[in-house]
């Protein structure tokens, strides 16, 4: 994809972060990492756009609702990711204390 217009960059990641709440709203958490990876690329290619003063001026508006849309999608993929990570280090922090409480009476 050859986009040269930094809007159509903003626009890619608005929608792109839309489709990762879905996936998070879905719990499916494959989906999600994978769409995190085309957002971070979308966002690389983003910083090398150049931008014209006449550009900026003409893309402002659409530049700020597609930036409040992804801080609105990236605050509620936190919300429904960060206490499914949490769940996640407490079962990982269980296991490792019981390998090693197995490993103590082993001896």
């Amino acid at each position: 994809m050859n986009m040269k217009q930094p809007i159509e960059y903003y626009a890619k990641i608005s929608a792109v972060t839309s489709q990762m709440l879905a996936a998070a709203q879905d719990s499916d958490w494959d989906l999600l990492c994978e769409l995190e990876k085309d957002c971070t690329h979308f966002v690389e290619a983003l910083k090398h756009v150049e931008l014209t003063p006449q550009t900026y001026e003409t893309m402002s508006n659409k530049k700020i609702n597609y930036i409040k849309n992804i801080l609105d999608n990236d605050r509620q993929i936190r919300d429904l990711v960060n206490p499914w990570m949490s769940k996640l280090n407490g079962l990982m922090n269980h296991r490792q204390t019981e390998r090693k409480l197995s490993q103590m009476y082993q001896q």
